[in-house]
């Protein structure tokens, strides 16, 4: 995971999908109640997680 800037904006990029589902995997395990953190750790494919976080969470993105 790496902080970058783009189009002026700091986001978090991650690896792969597995390293983004652990980062929603540690917010649901501090908010149980996150229901971004809940619908994101079933996310599969990277092309339909970066498709969610540009959508839901536009500060991160999976490295493609």
């Amino acid at each position: 995971m790496k902080t970058e800037i783009k189009e002026g904006k700091t986001i978090t990029v991650f690896d792969n999908v597995e390293e983004m589902k652990w980062h929603y995997h540690a917010r649901l395990c501090r908010n149980s109640a996150d229901a971004l953190a809940l619908f994101m750790v079933n996310i599969q494919d990277v092309k339909e997680a970066n498709k969610w976080l540009k959508t839901l969470d536009n500060q991160y993105e999976v490295k493609t």
